[in-house]
């Protein structure tokens, strides 16, 4: 089957459960935000699940299932014998070769934008549209933007690095397959960083110098953060806790994410003592993202 074949069989499901993370956060829970407590968050999570299904359905599942029954029968490589994309033609004349990693890594940058949102940009800009849906109409078509001018820079970054493309190459550096799997690695190391920043850092520097200032700051810094990690995770941190020494063999993004979960855990279930202590005051509506809190009702924050 490949390498890289059971490696994206193995973590693909989690980026399409951005169907969620849509819902929540770009549509503050539309057209449920009226209804009560259980049955607000299980009608979100109904409509979340069904999203998420026909996302994976439309996109991915005819492909990956085709895919991996054929390579299984044949004995030979994924990639060689995986079924066409249906929506292949969809990219005639428009010089992009569609494959079923570009969605996937497409999909991963919005995972990781959506969460951007709801943390170190607490919103912004787009709590400046206030009616619903279509702040998160706007939302949504601003990340699917983002997120593919995020692979085309990812991609073209790799292409100065190590050289263009070979069209008959499978697997590794120089098949479109990887690159296009490297865009997910990519995607993952700034997930660590902003969320510090928001949970850790308090979304420093607020508005201190102006909102749009502290969001400029926030925005670069955790992408300079997530450079520096990018370094150190290939040059010391995969060979120590992997014992993978090539970029190739090397896909972290299981472990970038399970990293991030002991820093949730002191967030969630520890109020992150012993570092903080907890005081009763109005959630900053830089702090958190807006609506997603209940206003101004009183809440735990964290001071030192």
């Amino acid at each position: 089957m490949g390498e890289l074949g059971g490696r994206f069989s193995n973590h693909d499901r989690r980026n399409w459960h951005v169907a969620y993370g849509i819902l929540v956060v770009g549509f503050q829970r539309w057209p449920f935000e009226s209804l009560k407590q259980p049955t607000l968050g299980f009608a979100t999570w109904c409509l979340g699940t069904v999203l998420t299904g026909l996302l994976y359905g439309l996109m991915f599942f005819p492909y990956m299932f085709g895919g991996l029954q054929a390579a299984a029968n044949a004995g030979q490589h994924f990639n060689s014998v995986a079924p066409e994309l249906w929506y292949k033609g969809l990219f005639a004349g428009t010089g992009v070769k569609p494959t079923v990693y570009l969605v996937f890594g497409v999909f991963t940058w919005m995972f990781t934008y959506m969460f951007m949102v709801a943390n170190i940009w607490a919103g912004k800009p787009w709590h400046l549209i206030k009616s619903k849906p279509w702040r998160g109409i706007v939302m949504v078509i601003s990340i699917v933007l983002l997120s593919v001018l995020s692979m085309k820079v990812s991609m073209a970054i790799m292409n100065y690095v190590w050289g263009p493309i070979d069209p008959a190459a499978k697997d590794g550096i120089k098949s479109l397959a990887y690159r296009y799997f490297h865009v997910v690695n990519l995607s993952a190391f700034p997930i660590f960083p902003f969320l510090l920043w928001t949970h850790f850092f308090d979304n420093w520097p607020r508005d201190r110098y102006g909102a749009a200032t502290g969001w400029v700051i926030r925005t670069v810094g955790t992408f300079v953060a997530s450079t520096f990690l990018y370094i150190a995770y290939y040059k010391f941190f995969g060979r120590l806790f992997l014992g993978l020494d090539t970029v190739h063999q090397n896909k972290p993004v299981d472990w970038l994410l399970w990293y991030v979960l002991p820093l949730l855990f002191v967030e969630w279930f520890g109020n992150h003592w012993p570092f903080y202590k907890e005081e009763q005051a109005a959630v900053s509506s830089d702090a958190k993202f807006p609506e997603l809190t209940s206003g101004p009702t009183p809440v735990k924050v964290l001071s030192n």
